[in-house]
């Protein structure tokens, strides 16, 4: 769909163009990384983890970077563990805090599926000029911000 300066869009129609693309392209990642046994939910905690490596992160650092639940997030932990993607650590003084850091497991998938990423999301913003990209960050980082419920 091609739109001129003259057309008249509205906030709706721009939440109904948001929805479609994230589900588009959560769909794609998705599909692209089962043979790989993860989730696209775990795979952003694993890149998450990745940008603190080789530190760990308390898993409500990992929770405020992401959209999702603390249950949902400590499911997703769990499933990581399971795999062997990442190591959970017990506060000694709050044995409800937990943090977590990747494995040199977590580390191998990541290196795997990284290009995979890059080439899907490459796919998706190739029509994309670099000031385009520019603005179209700019302009979700604006709306993320607006947002009345962070926090």
């Amino acid at each position: 769909m091609n739109l001129t300066a003259t057309q008249k869009v509205t906030v709706e129609d721009t939440f109904t163009g948001l929805l479609k693309c994230q589900h588009n392209l959560c769909y794609h990642i998705a599909q692209r990384l089962k043979p790989y046994d993860i989730t696209r939910q775990q795979y952003e905690v694993l890149n998450i983890l990745s940008e603190n490596f080789p530190g760990k992160l308390n898993i409500n650092a990992v929770k405020a970077k992401m959209n999702e639940t603390m249950p949902d997030i400590s499911r997703i932990a769990n499933r990581l563990f399971e795999k062997g993607f990442i190591h959970r650590i017990k506060q000694e003084a709050d044995k409800r805090n937990t943090e977590i850091a990747l494995t040199e497991k977590g580390i191998r998938v990541l290196q795997d599926v990284q290009p995979i990423i890059n080439e899907e999301m490459g796919s998706h913003f190739e029509n994309l000029s670099a000031d385009e990209l520019l603005t179209l960050h700019q302009i979700i980082y604006k709306v993320s911000e607006n947002n009345p419920l962070k926090g």
